[in-house]
């Protein structure tokens, strides 16, 4: 297949994928009328992952690194690769429906203020996954910290962070999906770039949308577009490491977007000694009771 006219890039990073790839590659195929060109940057896995790849894809960009480089990072690598008007970033655990690709970008190419468009996410159990966000603040902390946003999660101000009082059924601006599946237009990383590597692992998909809005862009959720999406596939494989990483990014995140005056920073400063004894907690609750 010809992929040097394509309209479309995507861009999966791996990490020991091997059960999900193939799968995901596949969709892909099926998602688009068009070519798309595919790049994978995968993480060193241990597994099959870069052979499965290489035997099944030869039209695939295989980048190959010799360490974990992480999520912002191996994206940032992958991106020169895969720059076309568009560019979708993908989890390699996800599945995207028939005509995905082709509906995502008929949306996008219809709405010049908008800079990206996230589908529906559904797990294995054909429930929608809460993937759409508020940009988070010190109030959202607390509240997660105080168990009022697990007590009254469908709340506008106390579930406000994880959108729970929005049912997901229609198509509207958000704040902040999450990047496991987001068509991107070219213009839009090329004015501002895709990830910071400051965020290796988590809130870098928050830090870019927060920078994409206030740039004076839009970003577009649709319903009527529901990918499948596994959830957690590479990070349960280093648990520990990735509830100290997602704490320390909160923090970072915090204090880059909503505590940057002296009063802000001092609130924060009182703060941190509570979200890391959640990580704390987190950590003990994953050592004493593990996931099955």
């Amino acid at each position: 297949m010809n992929t040097g006219t394509a309209k479309v890039g995507v861009l999966i990073v791996t990490f020991n994928s091997e059960a999900d790839i193939s799968t995901c590659l596949d969709s892909v195929k099926a998602a688009s009328s068009s070519p798309v060109h595919v790049v994978v940057v995968d993480n060193a896995s241990a597994d099959k992952t870069a052979a499965l790849i290489e035997q099944s894809n030869p039209t695939v960009t295989l980048i190959r690194n010799s360490e974990n480089r992480y999520y912002a990072a191996a994206n940032n690598q992958g991106l020169p690769h895969a720059l076309r008007p568009f560019v979708l970033l993908l989890n390699p655990d996800v599945v995207l429906p028939v005509g995905g690709i082709d509906a995502m970008v008929q949306l996008l190419d219809s709405r010049p203020s908008h800079a990206a468009v996230a589908p529906m996410l559904q797990g294995g159990d054909g429930r929608r996954q809460a993937s759409l966000r508020e940009f988070p603040g010190l109030d959202t902390l607390w509240f997660d910290l105080l168990g009022l946003s697990f007590l009254f999660p469908h709340s506008r101000s106390f579930g406000r962070w994880r959108m729970g009082y929005f049912d997901g059924k229609a198509l509207r601006d958000v704040q902040q999906p999450m990047a496991s599946c987001l068509l991107i237009r070219r213009d839009v990383l090329t004015a501002l770039g895709l990830f910071d590597e400051r965020f290796p692992m988590f809130f870098n998909d928050v830090d870019w949308c927060r920078r994409v809005q206030d740039a004076g862009w839009k970003i577009l959720y649709t319903p009527d577009i529901i990918a499948r999406h596994r959830g957690g596939a590479s990070t349960r494989q280093r648990k520990l490491q990735m509830i100290w990483m997602s704490h320390s990014a909160y923090y970072r995140y915090l204090r880059l977007y909503e505590c940057c005056d002296v009063p802000g920073r001092i609130a924060l400063w009182a703060t941190a000694p509570f979200l890391f004894l959640a990580a704390i907690l987190r950590t003990l609750k994953w050592l004493l009771i593990p996931s099955r």
